[in-house]
């Protein structure tokens, strides 16, 4: 529908560009609660609008958009996590480049092991979410080293509690700066990263 008005009040675009949850392999959404895997979206909408189509997670966008609106960090992870959810998302950018590895899931945080203690489940206890949080912002600094973790937790908003909880197993000097996004600076972030790899892969084409 949004693509039907868009298309009615231009007349044309040139490539359709799409943020979304979930791991994103070969145009298959990997969200069976949403749109049946079996699916190729990106085919379908290519066919139905003859234009490239360019579907993405949205922590990439997100993490992408913030890297290019400031020039102080260039090894940055995006941690996500969802009001109410015990899981959210994590992209990783390192040396200015996004890391989306063979399948495009690097850094899920669905498939890391504290998932087997504390499960996917809705939550809105507090203090069980800044555990949770504060586990994966410390697996990311021990597998990542970056300069800055952005947090997107509506729940744990007070970085300085996650530092303190993440400075029991790491010393301080290496803990990284916490940067916490707000919901809307994370949608605008993710708009501008999807723009940019929209782009990005439109130039590709020609």
């Amino acid at each position: 529908d949004i693509m039907d008005t868009v298309g009615w009040k231009n007349n044309s675009y040139d490539a359709i560009g799409i943020a979304i949850s979930g791991t994103v392999h070969d145009g298959h959404l990997d969200l069976p609660r949403y749109i049946d895997g079996r699916i190729n979206l990106k085919s379908y909408l290519e066919d139905l609008y003859g234009v490239p189509v360019v579907i993405t997670n949205n922590l990439r966008g997100a993490v992408l958009g913030f890297y290019a609106q400031q020039d102080k960090y260039r090894n940055i992870v995006f941690n996500s996590k969802p009001k109410g959810y015990t899981v959210g998302g994590q992209a990783i950018l390192i040396d200015g480049k996004l890391i989306n590895g063979a399948h495009n899931m690097a850094g899920e945080i669905r498939y890391f092991a504290p998932l087997e203690e504390y499960g996917i489940q809705d939550c809105f206890d507090v203090d069980r979410i800044l555990e949770i949080v504060s586990r994966e912002v410390r697996s990311a600094i021990g597998v990542v080293d970056p300069e800055v973790i952005c947090v997107r937790s509506e729940l744990t908003p007070n970085m300085q509690k996650i530092r303190e909880k993440i400075a029991e197993r790491i010393p301080e000097k290496y803990i990284p700066e916490l940067i916490y996004i707000d919901p809307d600076q994370f949608q605008e972030l993710i708009l501008l990263g999807q723009m940019i790899i929209t782009l990005e892969e439109l130039e590709k084409s020609n």
